[in-house]
């Protein structure tokens, strides 16, 4: 696509960073989607003041009604906090990607850039299935095991 065309090394590892937190957010954005429907929701009230239980909360994108604002905006403030105060700095100080979590990386180099590149695979997949189960929850309503286990 000509992003790498003029040849500027911190940009191009700014992108891979970029990619990989974009892949980590979809991974977890995938499961968080996919867990409700298949373990239920979490016991308990998500607004006391409200009456508001968990298990009131549809999954997919339905949810957006019926989260209270205050809820989002809880969200947004604290992902915001994550994002100003992350530190996520690896482009310009090490490898992209690698925020020095053993359990995503290695001591070894080729062992750290093995998994950097899974992580990296990974992560492509997961944006892409987090946009399919978004499309699919859009359009179809659903995207539980109703879609694919026929009704008795």
């Amino acid at each position: 696509m000509g992003f790498t065309d003029d040849g500027d090394i911190a940009a191009y590892r700014r992108r891979r960073s970029v990619e990989f937190k974009h892949g980590r957010i979809a991974m977890l954005a995938t499961m968080g989607f996919m867990t409700p429907e298949i373990i239920g929701h979490w016991p308990g009230y998500l607004s006391p003041s409200m009456g508001l239980k968990f298990a009131d909360v549809p999954n997919g994108l339905a949810a957006l009604n019926v989260v209270p604002s205050l809820g989002w905006t809880q969200i947004v403030i604290y992902f915001g906090l994550i994002e100003y105060s992350g530190g996520f700095e690896d482009y310009r100080s090490g490898t992209p990607g690698d925020y020095a979590w053993k359990a995503l990386t290695s001591d070894d180099p080729e062992d750290k850039r093995r998994r950097l590149n899974v992580d990296l695979a990974n992560g492509r997949l997961a944006m892409v299935a987090i946009m399919a189960i978004l499309f699919q929850n859009g359009v179809a309503g659903t995207t539980g095991p109703e879609m694919w286990i026929p009704a008795l």
